[in-house]
């Protein structure tokens, strides 16, 4: 939350911000846009609790694509729900895990907005699938079939980490991920030049999160994993 009210004092040209744990590893190094959805995760309804009349609790992951609009509507206080749930997860020991969910689910003007899925690739253990699985090389393809942005958790320093680098980010040791701000030639550190910071170039990689995308919306079950 304190990234986002920055951004909305200091940095206007943003329309949306991403969520993620540190576990997690980003696979892509351009960005996907959006002022129309939120990317949320998969709402487990037999976790939700009363909150008072007419509203419930929701719960899901961390890790959540959010609009500017919808920042904007819960810091710059026009409306009342976004301040009064504020109150009741301050005391939460995980509030990231339902802050967004619970505000967007009961107000609305943002109910019928999510997309029900966080973007990011878990295996979890079998059984009985309840904690996720540590990646490593075994999973490196159906990381890249999966068309997830991120992907995670990782060990420390595991070998598919330069993998990822090499092969999905083209990221040489020691530098940054290149990006379309990155004008420097081929072979060098591609970044010491650069132009347009918000520039963004489709690539492979971009195609499959949109494919990704497009599979989500397309679901003939879309709307009944919306907010009830």
């Amino acid at each position: 939350m304190v990234s986002s009210i920055f951004k909305l004092r200091v940095w206007f040209a943003w329309n949306f911000q991403i969520r993620a744990t540190g576990s997690r590893k980003g696979l892509i190094n351009g960005g996907a846009r959006s002022s129309t959805i939120y990317v949320m995760s998969m709402l487990d309804h037999q976790y939700m609790r009363p909150l008072h009349e007419g509203m419930e609790f929701e719960f899901g992951s961390t890790g959540v694509v959010l609009t500017r609009s919808f920042l904007e509507f819960c810091i710059l206080g026009w409306d009342n729900l976004p301040r009064t749930l504020l109150m009741y997860y301050t005391n939460f020991l995980q509030s990231a895990e339902g802050y967004f969910h619970t505000v967007i689910c009961n107000h609305k003007d943002y109910q019928n907005t999510t997309v029900n899925h966080d973007l990011q690739y878990i295996r979890w253990d079998s059984p009985p699938k309840l904690n996720p699985v540590n990646l490593t090389l075994e999973h490196y393809n159906d990381i890249i079939q999966a068309g997830a942005p991120f992907a995670g958790p990782f060990t420390r320093d595991d070998p598919v980490l330069d993998k990822i680098d090499k092969e999905l980010l083209g990221r040489p040791r020691g530098h940054l991920t290149p990006g379309g701000w990155c004008l420097g030639r081929v072979g060098k550190d591609r970044c010491s030049v650069y132009g347009n910071p918000v520039a963004v170039k489709p690539s492979v990689v971009s195609k499959r999160l949109e494919k990704l995308i497009v599979k989500l919306l397309d679901s003939e079950d879309f709307r009944s994993k919306q907010c009830e």
